[in-house]
């Protein structure tokens, strides 16, 4: 699911790289507003992008109250650190 460039694979820290690998969320166009990083890292999305098996992406847990947590988490640091983001 890695598609990033050289470039981009360089620039981002381990955590952005694993938080790609089970999101996508680098791999589009950039962010505009918190409120679109908010709705990209919600279950529904992943649905939307990857099927109703997107728990596999999230092997740690097959536990949606965990896996929305966790997706509110990604998303938050993606806001904190603005990453991919053009805000």
């Amino acid at each position: 699911m890695n598609t990033l460039s050289k470039s981009t694979q360089s620039k981002i820290s381990d955590f952005e790289r694993a938080i790609n690998e089970e999101t996508g969320y680098a791999n589009g166009k950039r962010f505009s507003s918190e409120e679109e990083v908010r709705k990209y890292f919600t279950i529904e999305n992943m649905v939307n992008m990857f099927g109703p098996d997107h728990k596999k992406y999230y092997g740690h847990t097959k536990s949606q109250d965990v896996t929305e947590h966790v997706l509110r988490y990604y998303g938050e640091y993606i806001i904190a650190t603005r990453s991919h983001c053009d805000f």
